[in-house]
């Protein structure tokens, strides 16, 4: 059975229904309109910050993929439809690497019980700016791109006691005029992370909805269900060459079926590798 779409019965439905309060229907819209001839139908009458906020006013509690398809499910029943996308994003930091973007995007069909999650990763040149001068508050702005904004502490520096409290959605251009000609100024500032905000993370959210019109895109050879890819695969580890022990290294890894499971066969994959990547042999 070929895994072209044109084989198979259209997954995307003319209509999709996609619940976002920052904004992210103006990059997911233009390529499932061109991907499936898809309208977005957006709605944002459920505030998605109550399931988390990038500020930690509202902790999180779901994984990103449970939050992405929590919102996906909310968009139809807001909307009607019967097919729907949600999105979220977690930004973490990473000894030796610095900030990484994982962005997550779910699409369901509540009719056919499909649910299909997309994940990209990135890492943001971004942080927090700490400035006591006009001079140094431009020049730490002028590093970024113009359109990233920021989100202000309102707190005062060192108070332990204090609840984190943040003036959000400030421009680089705002903030200066702000702190124009002000002498000993104490200025502490995070980038504000929401997707209408930060540039950054609108790139990552579109390679993330391109990955996911692959992923509804893609069949099984084997049973012709949608999302073949290979974020389904099991990890295997390359074997030491000497002792056969897993190494370091992981094999190439195959589109694999979310439904049945069924693997993709590699031609000529390696499984042996050099010792040099081997925990016991070179410690």
């Amino acid at each position: 059975m070929s895994n072209s779409p044109s084989t198979h019965s259209k997954v995307v439905h003319q209509t999709v229904a996609l619940l976002t309060k920052h904004g992210k229907q103006t990059l997911i819209a233009p390529l499932f309109r061109e991907a499936f001839n898809s309208t977005i139908v957006h709605t944002d009458t459920f505030d998605t910050d109550l399931l988390g906020a990038f500020d930690h006013s509202v902790e999180r509690t779901l994984t990103p993929s449970q939050a992405a398809l929590k919102k996906a499910y909310l968009s139809c029943e807001a909307t009607g439809c019967n097919q729907g996308i949600g999105s979220e994003g977690s930004i973490n930091s990473i000894f030796g690497v610095g900030l990484v973007d994982e962005e997550y995007l779910a699409f369901i069909d509540i009719e056919k019980k499909l649910e299909v999650v997309a994940r990209v990763h990135s890492g943001l040149a971004l942080g927090p700016i700490r400035a006591d001068t006009e001079i140094s508050l431009k020049e730490q702005l002028s590093k970024y791109n113009n359109e990233q904004a920021w989100m202000l502490s309102k707190n005062k520096l060192n108070d332990a006691t204090q609840k984190e409290q943040w003036e959000k959605g400030l421009t680089a251009n705002e903030l200066l005029l702000r702190f124009k000609d002000v002498e000993n100024i104490d200025v502490y500032l995070e980038p504000d992370f929401r997707a209408m905000h930060c540039p950054d993370r609108q790139t990552v959210i579109t390679k993330c909805a391109e990955k996911l019109i692959e992923q509804l895109n893609s069949f099984c050879p084997e049973c012709g269900k949608v999302d073949f890819d290979v974020c389904h695969a099991k990890v295997r580890y390359v074997t030491c060459e000497l002792c056969t022990l897993p190494t370091n290294q992981v094999q190439e890894r195959a589109k694999t079926c979310s439904a049945c499971g069924f693997e993709e066969s590699i031609p000529n994959v390696k499984t042996v590798g050099s010792a040099f990547y081997c925990s016991f042999c070179n410690p």
